[in-house]
């Protein structure tokens, strides 16, 4: 498991609360009850970005996707060490992941299931990790809300090169300054920091959602991101 992620959990642990009830996204409290098997053999059902966490001190979202025949899911950890703290931002690609038409999630990192939870007048798809990681670390399982479909959260012109592989009908009617602008979107969603006053730096310091923080983030992109980098690469070069 990502080392960032792994003291990220270790301090959480460190200054949680002793809690006997098992919430959903750190605020509604969940009994087993409420919870149902949610089968369904389009593995696309279960796709999206998945919500774990309070918001006060911990928030991670699961970024789960396919791309031919492969799923990759990524997994986005912002937390707090202390209360009135800046949020730490840290990223972890999952490995060997498979789901099957069961709802049964699992990869080297983490086991679970999709569910359903039906409570409190609401309906929602849920996904229920077999560990606990955010500030409630005393629940027996994490139960994070699906909140939107893969995109969800991608900030950017283009965020296909970060959910699908890259065709030329994406990239024809593209000039190559917006070809070097979808290239370098994926490192700027990272907080990727951008040589000063460089024409990346000027274009990206000017979007409301670009926070550099990072004079690296090669670790945290996924192998679909390396491979659509390469193809638009390819297509500037012949410009």
């Amino acid at each position: 498991m990502n080392q960032t992620i792994l003291f990220c959990i270790a301090i959480l642990t460190s200054v949680s609360f002793q809690v006997t009830a098992q919430y959903l996204n750190g605020g509604t409290i969940v009994k087993e009850s409420e919870l149902f098997d949610f089968p369904n053999k389009d593995i696309a059902e279960y796709l999206g970005v998945y919500k774990f966490g309070d918001d006060v001190q911990s928030n991670v979202t699961f970024r789960i996707g396919k791309y031919q025949n492969s799923i990759f899911v990524q997994v986005e950890s912002r937390y707090k060490y202390e209360a009135n703290s800046h949020w730490e931002h840290s990223f972890m690609n999952l490995n060997n992941i498979k789901i099957d038409s069961n709802g049964n999630f699992s990869s080297d990192e983490f086991k679970g299931k999709f569910l359903t939870y039906k409570g409190h007048n609401w309906k929602i798809k849920v996904l229920k990790i077999y560990e606990a990681f955010t500030f409630f670390d005393d629940q027996a399982y994490e139960l994070g809300s699906k909140i939107g479909d893969v995109t969800h959260g991608l900030n950017g012109q283009f965020p296909k090169p970060s959910i699908d592989i890259l065709d030329q009908t994406d990239l024809s009617n593209l000039s190559k300054r917006e070809l070097r602008i979808m290239r370098n979107e994926i490192f700027a969603r990272y907080g990727y920091k951008f040589k000063p006053n460089g024409k990346m730096a000027s274009y990206f310091d000017n979007l409301h959602w670009y926070h550099p923080e990072f004079t690296d983030v090669n670790e945290f992109l996924t192998a679909l991101e390396l491979h659509n980098i390469e193809i638009i690469i390819a297509e500037e070069k012949r410009r």
